[in-house]
């Protein structure tokens, strides 16, 4: 059985890429508010947005850069990044955007993987890539200073003839379930199906304004809202980082229409409001994602907020939001609503692949013109994750009878932190470097306030302390990423076949804590 958005329309895919969706809106309104940068209340428009990303692009093509040619973006969120990253796409580039909390092996893992030529980074990226020897590998590593700098003297870029069905637009580091971090490769047609669809139902539209203050390097705060804000035409507050009074207060100055936030985020949110009696009413709705919204919150974020809350589900590898309900449709709590337009949905038997009736528990296929068209240089991983024209989402969904889909268990075996996808073979890795650490297995343990956290069980080889362990990985990877606890146990479970049978000590865990 075939699950749709209930209007069962074919969803309308503009032949554009999101460069000519923003020229649009800079040609018919130039003054118009695309960016406001909240620390300073400076306002970019659409018009100068489109002139600043044109200069960028050129100096861009003046230092080499040619189409396909990939550009690994290294900074937290400032008034540069959406420049660069549309400079980048206008001189037919393919923005490769990494967490700025990364650690240096985690970069050069990209690097090499995805063969970039440039890198666009804040100043202290820069030094350190510099200190390290890996400026010699991509031609060029400028700061977004730097590049700023270069672009003065330019006007517009020369142009370049793009497909959007299959010219990529990005490649995105989504954490893998059973492996390392795989390149979701996403072209300019996959960016455009998923800010469309999401337009249809009213999620973004051309009269949203919101704070925003999810990451730039993930889909969630580069495509779901920076992109899809600026190609359809709304207002958001780019903000440095995550602080609740702040976002309450931009909220109330710039009378947004609309919160997206993680549980986590609006945890905080809602609990800085309840102190200072936030009175501000102006919101269609809230909308979260990454981690399921707990009912007590959800009903307290609607008292404080006064408007309904809302989840939604979305990858990396369909560019951004798979399921919503916002109103005016129905929404249900618990649920986070059906397939957006123009993406079919089907729940199969994992085991058999056997098709599902709703009701049914299993795995979630997805098909449509905004689903990846598969992981950068991993034949591999794309044989595992396509079935048949199908993306095998590995989540454990079942839909109703209004067709609303429910989420039922964790998608594979990710490690869901705050919102961030952490995968625990990336950590084991880590972990076996170690040379008193001769198996490692790393699961998610429930906690109530951030979600999940990472915790190792370990055999060694030879004595060493926790404490060891836990600097160990912290001192190679993300600080979201580190292992939070270590046990040690005599021997892993494993299967007939010798592998490790993660599910088990997960099962054990949440048994363990309660969750």
């Amino acid at each position: 059985m075939v699950f749709r958005h209930p209007t069962a329309r074919a969803l309308a895919v503009p032949r554009l890429t999101s460069c000519q969706l923003l020229e649009r809106w800079a040609r018919s309104e130039p003054n118009r508010p695309a960016l406001v940068w909240g620390p300073t209340e400076q306002v970019t428009t659409y018009g100068q947005l489109w002139d600043t990303s044109g200069r960028v692009a050129r100096a861009l093509q003046e230092l080499g850069l040619e189409k396909g040619d990939r550009v690994v973006f290294l900074s937290p969120t400032c008034p540069q990044v959406p420049v660069a990253f549309y400079g980048v796409l206008r001189a037919g580039g393919v923005a490769v955007p990494l967490s700025p909390l990364s650690r240096l092996p985690e970069v050069q893992r990209c690097l090499l993987d995805t063969g970039a030529q440039m890198v666009l980074a804040s100043k202290e990226w820069v030094s350190q890539l510099r200190e390290a020897g890996v400026a010699s590998s991509p031609r060029y590593v400028l700061s977004l200073d730097e590049l700023e700098e270069a672009s003065e003297p330019w006007q517009q870029p020369e142009p370049v003839a793009l497909d959007p069905e299959h010219d990529l637009a990005c490649i995105l580091y989504s954490s893998g379930t059973t492996g390392l971090p795989k390149g979701a490769a996403l072209t300019h047609r996959n960016v455009v199906a998923d800010l469309m669809a999401g337009r249809a139902v009213g999620f973004i539209t051309e009269r949203s304004r919101y704070v925003h203050f999810l990451p730039l390097c993930h889909c969630a705060g580069l495509l779901a809202l920076l992109n899809a804000g600026v190609c359809l035409g709304a207002c958001q507050v780019l903000v440095p980082r995550f602080d609740a009074p702040e976002v309450l207060r931009l909220m109330e100055a710039h009378r947004v229409r609309e919160l997206f936030a993680v549980p986590p985020a609006l945890r905080e949110l809602v609990e800085a409001a309840e102190r200072t009696g936030f009175a501000y009413r102006g919101l269609r709705f809230l909308n979260t994602a990454a981690l399921p919204l707990d009912a007590e919150l959800a009903r307290r974020a609607e008292e404080v907020f006064g408007c309904p809350a809302t989840e939604h589900i979305g990858m990396t590898e369909t560019a951004g939001p798979m399921n919503i309900a916002v109103p005016p449709m129905k929404v249900k709590r618990g649920s986070v609503g059906p397939p957006v337009p123009g993406l079919d949905q089907r729940v199969v038997d994992p085991e058999t692949g056997r098709d599902l009736e709703a009701g049914g528990v299993g795995e979630l296929l997805v098909r449509g013109p905004m689903v990846t068209v598969g992981y950068w240089n991993n034949p591999q991983a794309n044989q595992e994750a396509f079935t048949d024209g199908w993306f095998r989402t590995g989540d454990l969904v079942r839909f109703d009878e209004d067709g609303y889909l429910w989420w039922v268990d964790r998608r594979k075996e990710m490690i869901k932190y705050k919102g961030y996808s952490i995968a625990p073979a990336e950590l084991e890795e880590v972990l076996r470097q170690h040379p008193a650490v001769r198996e490692a297995c790393v699961v998610p343990r429930p906690d109530p306030e951030l979600g999940e956290v990472p915790k190792a069980f370990v055999v060694r080889r030879a004595p060493v302390s926790p404490e060891e362990l836990l600097r160990f990985v912290e001192e190679r990877v993300a600080p979201y990423k580190r292992v939070r606890e270590v046990e040690f146990v005599d021997e892993l479970p494993k299967s007939a076949v010798g592998k490790i049978l993660r599910r088990v000590l997960a099962e054990r865990e949440r048994a363990r804590v309660g969750g």
